[in-house]
């Protein structure tokens, strides 16, 4: 969760008003809009549970929000947001990095990630043939990439921002 409001006015739904927040999932990174239950007060960071086929959650999404659209104090709080769901999915991050491809004939996955250059991508290719990945720090330790976990998070941040041509991670 981004932001709470108890009395707020939606950003997605013109004339709608109460109790608002804005989150982002956590499987493809899309901001939305969600109306939480009365006498809800998360704060953020926190996770929440929309309702959905799986039966009754915490929220039901009111909509989709660009990320432009979002109050500064929110957009200042997204990249923290989204370090703290890369960190705590290591092992969905890692497996990421284990299994990526090329996106077109002249790019890779890989090679879009901050800090991931010529030498670096090649090097992850030929440790990924040797063993599977198993870690943040195994990654940093046999690539030299540093901090495989916020390189990934910057990245992220920059497609829910949008600022990439090319969505690996966010749904657009």
């Amino acid at each position: 969760m981004l932001d709470f409001n108890p009395r707020g006015r939606s950003l997605v739904s013109r004339g709608r008003s109460g109790s608002l927040a804005v989150v982002i999932g956590e499987g493809r990174l899309v901001l939305l809009e969600v109306e939480t239950k009365p006498g809800a007060s998360p704060s953020p960071g926190d996770r929440m549970r929309l309702s959905g086929a799986d039966g009754p959650g915490e929220a039901r999404v009111v909509g989709r929000v660009e990320y432009r659209r979002l109050p500064r104090h929110v957009q200042n709080l997204v990249g923290g947001i989204i370090e703290q769901i890369v960190r705590s999915s290591e092992e969905r991050f890692v497996d990421y990095v284990n299994r990526a491809g090329p996106v077109s004939q002249r790019a890779h996955a890989l090679e879009m990630i901050p800090g991931v250059g010529s030498t670096v991508f090649r090097v992850i290719l030929e440790e990924r043939e040797r063993a599977p990945f198993s870690s943040y720090a195994d990654i940093e330790e046999r690539t030299g990439l540093r901090d495989p976990a916020g390189r990934l998070a910057e990245r992220m941040t920059e497609e829910v921002e949008g600022r990439t041509r090319v969505s690996l991670f966010a749904q657009r």
